[in-house]
């Protein structure tokens, strides 16, 4: 083989390997770059819908004070109208927990999201204060709507704490921490 032969070759082999080595370094790019960005978007579906928890649930009580208080309608009013916004960014941050949450933690958010919209009829019309038909075995609607928000906002804390790897920081600071004693 001459000398011009055996350069072609090495040149031609050569550019074959780098559009190769290009090809397989732009698909790992990639791959990676589209982890990153789901990553970043289930870590910021957690932090919004806890967010919104936190709100909705921390604006019901202060409407469920206002109500049993007997407050000004414009005061009650204002405060429906802040628990109706958070109610409803809640229910659009839910229906996306299939796209974002852990399978286990999708199934509660569900459960819990219809069991708070079968009680929505009763924050239209609750029923009288003295009613005798209220078993006193069955919560009110708010304390229900309550249990089911702390519910959400615990596993969504779980979900978190265990997506940013906080999970492993805790076990290791309490190893610290009894290592001391």
């Amino acid at each position: 083989m001459d000398f011009a032969t055996q350069t072609l070759i090495t040149t031609v082999a050569s550019s074959i390997g780098a559009l190769l080595a290009a090809g397989v370094g732009t698909y790992l790019g990639q791959r990676k770059f589209r982890h990153e960005r789901s990553y970043d978007a289930r870590v910021n579906w957690h932090r919004e819908l806890a967010e919104t928890v936190k709100k909705l649930r921390n604006r019901s009580k202060a409407l469920q004070y206002f109500r049993e208080r007997g407050s000004a309608a414009e005061e009650v009013l204002e405060a429906v109208k802040n628990v109706g916004e958070l109610a409803f960014k809640f229910q659009e941050l839910a229906e996306q927990a299939s796209l974002y949450a852990q399978k286990s933690t999708c199934k509660a958010i569900a459960q819990i999201v219809s069991e708070m919209n079968s009680l929505s009829p009763q924050f239209e019309n609750p029923p009288p204060k003295n009613s005798n038909n209220k078993s006193e075995e069955t919560p009110d609607f708010f304390t229900t709507s309550l249990m089911g928000l702390n519910i959400v906002y615990d596993l969504l804390a779980r979900d978190l704490r265990e997506l940013l790897g906080l999970e492993k920081l805790d076990e290791h600071q309490k190893l610290d921490f009894f290592d001391k004693q």
